[in-house]
């Protein structure tokens, strides 16, 4: 048997520590070693020097690109003995078009670590994740790093990944075009992990596809996970996203076919996120999101949505609008009203929606969306009480007198989302109501208005016999 000589180099700086290599054949594996991860890897200054079956790392650690061996003592040891970046990141580039199996050498769970700024440039390589680990951990310092061109892959497909690809620690991280493949979670972002806190706000993801992660294609969480920017997220089966930020991210244009429990889901009723042109396929879950903060626009997806918040496109809008002296108009109103309308003075809503009567076939206003109650309807003479106070009048004794809904709910709107079809699954409560809590106290009405203009019109009490 031929022993390989020992070679000893200085690469980047920083001493690599010398081992002896077997040839004929029996090239040693990486050793995992938490004192030293540097133990048992073979240097190099080109892929001459390393097997048929590896390439030499830019930090010059010969490592194998079939996915046959282990590549995480040589890649770790790469990581580690990057410089300081002086900008965004130090670039780093991994073999081209290489499978590198990430396996967890230390017995804490995680494949790979990166702590400092990095520009990694993945050149199409594929990053075979052993199951059940965390393949790639962001964290630290490496704020703004950014990821691109890179695959996360199950070692086995047979068995199920209860792992997750990349788990980002760290803020500002910016991930483009990016394939995760049967993992447990794809990306997860937790601002909280086992008692340390992480800023995960500011995210910057594009052009990025998942495929069969069981879990979630995306799992955030937290109160740092916000004001994120994600562009053309692709989920093919598995699970959706699930968005658990406190403040919410924007999402332009995700795409969601065949997913399981969610397609988007944003989950914290004090986040304002953002959407905007969701394509879903019938067979993806509706689209849910629980705080009225929210907002909805366009997509083929928007009419399958269950959200108190704003919506605009496809004939479901719901949209609010409020003055500055507590005046609030809410279109639509609810279910039966495309329209309505706060006093800030009485502090009632005003709905206005259509009467079936048989006598009385008309569009109106009810009081508290009430079936029981007078209507009103406009009119241009003059209010005998002057502009703005409206009289209720008697309650109507006939309970098919107005309409046949049952629509009530105390003077708040009542719930206008449509009612999950097709859902037999146990899934998130949303609050179905708008707080009253989230506008602020009307103000004090201004009487220095000056008079009112001729031919303002009010709203008369009309009794329906």
């Amino acid at each position: 048997m031929t022993r390989w000589p020992m070679i000893c180099a200085w690469t980047m700086g920083i001493s690599i520590l010398c081992m002896s290599c077997l040839g004929d054949g029996d090239h040693p594996e990486a050793i995992a070693d938490a004192a030293d991860l540097m133990q048992g890897l073979t240097v190099c200054l080109s892929s001459a020097d390393c097997l048929q079956d590896e390439a030499c790392t830019q930090g010059g650690h010969c490592v194998n690109t079939t996915g046959e061996r282990s590549a995480t003592a040589a890649l770790q040891a790469d990581f580690n003995s990057l410089p300081d970046a002086v900008g965004l990141g130090v670039p780093y580039d991994l073999p081209p078009n290489a499978r590198l199996l990430i396996d967890d050498i230390d017995g804490d769970g995680v494949g790979l670590r990166i702590q400092k700024k990095i520009l990694l440039n993945g050149n199409g390589a594929a990053l075979m994740i052993d199951n059940d680990i965390v393949g790639l951990r962001v964290e630290g310092p490496s704020q703004w790093s950014s990821l691109r061109d890179l695959s996360f892959v199950s070692t086995n497909f047979s068995q199920v990944h209860d792992g997750v690809g990349l788990d980002v620690r760290s803020h500002g991280l910016r991930l483009d075009n990016l394939f995760f493949n049967r993992m447990g979670t794809g990306i997860r972002a937790f601002s909280n992990l086992d008692g340390v806190h992480a800023n995960n706000n500011i995210q910057q993801w594009s052009r990025i596809v998942f495929n069969r992660c069981h879990q979630y294609a995306v799992h955030l969480r937290g109160g740092d996970v916000n004001a994120g920017l994600f562009t053309g997220l692709e989920v093919i089966a598995g699970n959706g996203i699930r968005d658990n930020s406190f403040l919410g991210n924007t999402y332009v244009a995700p795409v969601f076919n065949s997913t399981s429990e969610d397609s988007l889901t944003i989950a914290n009723n004090a986040a304002s996120s953002t959407v905007l042109g969701v394509y879903a396929e019938t067979n993806a879950p509706w689209m849910r999101s629980a705080s009225f903060h929210d907002l909805h626009v366009g997509g083929n997806a928007i009419d399958r949505l269950e959200s108190p918040g704003d919506r605009i496109g496809r004939h479901a809008a719901s949209i609010r609008f409020r003055h500055e002296s507590g005046f609030r108009v809410r279109i639509p109103g609810a279910a039966h009203a495309p329209m309505a309308f706060n006093d800030p003075i009485e502090n009632e809503w005003w709905f206005f929606r259509y009467f079936p009567h048989p006598s009385w076939r008309l569009w109106a206003f009810s009081h508290r969306n009430q079936g029981h109650h007078t209507v009103y309807r406009f009119t241009g003479s003059d209010h005998e009480e002057g502009p703005g106070k409206y009289h209720l009048g008697e309650p109507m004794n006939s309970p098919d007198s107005s309409d046949d809904s049952n629509d009530s709910n105390g003077g708040g709107p009542p719930p206008h989302a449509r009612a999950r079809q097709n859902r037999d699954q146990e899934a998130t409560t949303f609050p179905p109501n708008e707080p009253e809590e989230y506008f602020q106290e009307p103000l004090e009405p201004d009487h220095d208005i000056g008079p009112a203009q001729e031919e303002i019109y009010f709203w008369e009490g009309m009794d329906i016999d």
